[in-house]
């Protein structure tokens, strides 16, 4: 592997694949917080490692936008073989982040906190639907995959979908009417694509 010999190299070659990541440092501070056993403690870790997962999201994210608006190189990315896979975790460490912030704010109740949920979560679906829908249509298209070389990184533009929708349950927990009842149809939309395929 080449040494990186400066900041430039370093923002040309981040990948997507970072926000991996994200998603394992969100899972984790929702188990913590989570916890069975309730121990104040153990719930402020899980709230200082949801402040983690967003300041490594923001990073990542500043990052990978700076990747895209320096080098235009959007269109190389997604038919990369490996890289476009690493897509869909975009979307999935944003609904960590979205659970988090559900599940951690609301005993206290913020007026704010459903809206910009939802905001996110709708942001989270349409990354997921699009990952969903051309990853894998360019995966066999433009890219060659033979059987040999197969592997779990091919189900990774898939399983957003089905994190969404997960993600929905929790979010249509602190909405009420139609707003929950359309929060619970589009989850089990997202749901039946990401099993389905």
């Amino acid at each position: 592997m080449n040494k990186l010999d400066t900041r430039r190299d370093a923002i040309r070659g981040f990948s997507p694949a970072w926000f991996t990541a994200s998603m394992a440092t969100g899972m984790t501070s929702m188990l913590l917080y989570g916890f069975p056993y309730k121990w104040k403690p153990l719930e402020y870790i899980g709230i200082g490692i949801a402040l983690l997962n967003l300041v490594m999201f923001v990073f990542f994210m500043i990052l990978f936008l700076w990747r895209l608006i320096q080098y235009r190189d959007f269109g190389s990315l997604i038919l990369h073989p490996q890289q476009s896979m690493a897509l869909g975790a975009v979307p999935m460490a944003l609904t960590t982040i979205i659970t988090s912030l559900v599940t951690i704010l609301t005993p206290y109740n913020p007026s704010w906190m459903p809206m910009l949920a939802l905001v996110l979560w709708s942001i989270a679906i349409t990354f997921s639907v699009l990952s969903f829908m051309v990853i894998p249509f360019l995966a066999t298209s433009h890219q060659r995959h033979d059987f040999s070389k197969v592997n779990a990184t091919l189900l990774l533009p898939i399983v957003p979908t089905v994190v969404a929708a997960s993600a929905g349950a929790v979010l249509a927990s602190v909405h009420t009417g139609t707003t929950a009842v359309a929060i619970i149809l589009i989850s089990y939309a997202l749901l039946a694509m990401g099993v389905g395929l």
